[in-house]
């Protein structure tokens, strides 16, 4: 499916509302900033648990923080009032069918979100140490790795039942700032898109690593 970038990311999120999920975390919250920066109105639901409201201390005064979880129904459908992207950054919950994830997805909808980014894992692979290319078949070995696989395919389902554009981020680790930095971008970048319909993207410099849609999203900047 060919798709298409409609404005660099630097202008396309001025003005926008923008819910980010785990937004606290150290990628996080670089995002975060980022969007700021870009003129985003940004909202960020995070439980702290794996992150620190002190990542967030140079753009406090520009974004609404929620303390709480996906879970809470109350609590999404208030972040999500106006908002046309979704950052979902939160670590899916370990259950097999990611239930926190799709209770999520079903609130963007019916909020009228048009993009969604999921934060999957490449935990989806079999190993993380060989050649992965976006094209092998998942093969979870842990609980991260299941959880993530699962948010993928109902983001994929809700791309292909509304007309939501969806893309699922397969991350490594970052081995240093730069490549977090670049994640970001990266990130960014898809949320532009129009007609993802929950294509997956790798996102690593590990030259063992098939990232050639990383590449083409970074060509666009």
């Amino acid at each position: 499916m060919t798709t298409n970038i409609t404005t660099h990311h630097t202008s396309a999120y001025r003005g926008r509302t923008v819910l980010v999920t785990g937004g606290m975390s150290a990628f996080g919250s670089t995002l975060v900033h980022r969007l700021v920066s870009h003129g985003a109105r940004v909202t960020v639901i995070d439980t702290l648990a794996n992150g620190s409201i002190d990542n967030l201390a140079a753009s406090a005064k520009e974004i609404t923080f929620l303390l709480g979880s996906i879970t809470n129904t109350n609590l999404v459908t208030k972040a999500l009032t106006g908002a046309t992207h979704l950052f979902h950054l939160a670590p899916p919950c370990a259950a097999p069918d990611a239930d926190d994830t799709r209770l999520l997805y079903e609130a963007a909808a019916r909020a009228g979100v048009q993009s969604i980014i999921f934060a999957s894992s490449g935990e989806v692979y079999e190993t993380s140490h060989g050649l992965c290319s976006e094209s092998t078949a998942p093969a979870p070995r842990s609980p991260r790795g299941h959880a993530a696989l699962a948010g993928e395919r109902l983001g994929q389902t809700l791309a292909q039942q509304t007309h939501i554009h969806v893309a699922n981020l397969r991350f490594f680790q970052a081995s240093d700032i730069r490549e977090q930095h670049e994640a970001v971008t990266a990130t960014l970048q898809a949320g532009i898109i129009i007609g993802m319909r929950g294509q997956v993207i790798n996102v690593s410099s590990n030259i063992n690593i098939d990232t050639t849609r990383l590449k083409r999203l970074l060509a666009h900047r």
